[in-house]
């Protein structure tokens, strides 16, 4: 359906239905260990999107899983000592919420 080229008369019958197909897609990239002191510089990059076929927003993110594993099992300080080593200032799952936002 995301692909599919719909009159509006053709999307009446089906308004009422909240398809996934037709929302906005967004991809997460897990970055690895070496690649995770450039996200920030990745996601300013990545925050910009493109416009899908239907002209409806296509998102990239980019996240380290491991260092987001880590941080959720840190206490709250470790975990921003952890973050500034790494030139973040907050975890990839706040910067996710607020591009979808």
């Amino acid at each position: 359906m995301r692909e599919l080229e719909l009159t509006p008369e053709e999307r009446k019958p089906i308004g009422g239905f909240l398809f996934l197909s037709q929302r906005p897609m967004l991809y997460v990239l897990n970055l690895g260990d070496d690649e995770a002191a450039e996200l920030d510089t990745a996601v300013a990059a990545a925050q910009a999107g493109s416009a899908g076929r239907d002209g409806r927003i296509q998102r990239s993110w980019r996240v380290c899983g491991r260092l987001e594993a880590e941080l959720a099992q840190m206490e709250e300080k470790e975990a921003a000592e952890l973050l500034a080593s790494y030139g973040l200032k907050e975890p990839g799952l706040n910067r996710l919420i607020r591009c979808y936002l």
